[in-house]
């Protein structure tokens, strides 16, 4: 009897426990989908997040959605799992106040001039309805993720004959450039013109191009960066300016418009926000025709 009497006093707590998770109906009008029915992306980096909106409210939170692959024939259509990966297929909108997107891993971005591909919208839960469904992803080369890699820089430095690589990036539409005479703390930033094909890259006194800072004697902490630089009787002159360079049909060669007589030596600059140029660290290097060449991928 004591066995039967404990055995229906834990059915009973079973029981309440079941009655107290019931799912709550969400009731409200909030509505979930992808922001655009086609979204447009570069392929000059290897992540890349489609975003999803939300409208409304709902009595419950979190909405969740469950992404798919769709079915996606047209021209340069991607394989998932080979040109591209969903890293999470269920995305969780917190509040209204949430910027949910779907993270999607693009597969050796750099081998592929063009990638489409269509996420669909499976299932919701908690949202009252589904708005846009689905999203055609289409990932285009841009002008600048054209000329992002390594490239190849040689020439002369001090007399004696000298190599390096510089990187070129694309950073959120912006072109930046590191490794310029070994610099690899920082990137200079430039800007893009591709009607001229041109990119450009203001260098020296208060630019803010800076790419490294060190502690010199009888100095301090000062700021390092390309400044353009001469050989002179005197010894080196330095001047700041605008680094242009002019970018090839094939996108396998930049020509830089250089002073004449001068190449890119690092200047030395003061620790503050005037960057007051204060010397040199390293002298010009003089560039082959003032031209650099792409690695191949």
């Amino acid at each position: 009897m004591k066995l039967n009497r404990i055995l229906a006093t834990g059915l009973a707590s079973a029981l309440v426990l079941v009655s107290c998770q019931q799912a709550v109906t969400p009731t409200g009008d909030a509505t979930i989908g992808f922001a655009t029915a086609e979204f447009d992306s570069g392929l000059g980096t290897t992540y890349i997040y489609i975003p999803i909106v939300t409208t409304g409210e709902t009595t419950v939170y979190p909405i969740k959605v469950n992404i798919e692959v769709g079915e996606y024939t047209g021209a340069y259509a991607a394989k998932e799992d080979v040109d591209f990966m969903i890293t999470s297929k269920e995305i969780l909108v917190a509040s209204p106040k949430s910027n949910p997107a779907v993270e999607v891993k693009l597969v050796n971005p750099s081998d592929a001039d063009q990638l489409n591909f269509k996420l669909v919208i499976s299932s919701q839960e908690n949202a009252q309805s589904i708005s846009q469904q689905e999203v055609l992803v289409k990932c285009q080369k841009s002008f600048l993720d054209r000329i992002c890699g390594k490239w190849d820089v040689s020439g002369e430095l001090e007399g004696s004959a000298y190599s390096e690589v510089w990187t070129i990036s694309n950073d959120g539409g912006t072109p930046t450039i590191n490794g310029i005479l070994g610099e690899t703390q920082g990137s200079i930033v430039g800007t893009l013109d591709e009607q001229a094909r041109t990119v450009s890259f203001t260098i020296g006194e208060g630019s803010g191009n800076i790419t490294g800072a060190y502690n010199f004697t009888g100095i301090g902490n000062a700021y390092v960066g390309p400044i353009f630089g001469t050989y002179t009787s005197g010894g080196i002159s330095l001047a700041s300016g605008e680094l242009v360079g002019l970018i090839s049909e094939d996108y396998n060669t930049i020509t830089w418009q250089i002073p004449s007589g001068y190449g890119i030596a690092t200047g030395v600059f003061s620790y503050d926000d005037t960057m007051e140029l204060l010397g040199y660290f390293t002298a010009p290097l003089i560039i082959d025709r003032n031209k650099i060449t792409k690695q191949p991928r």
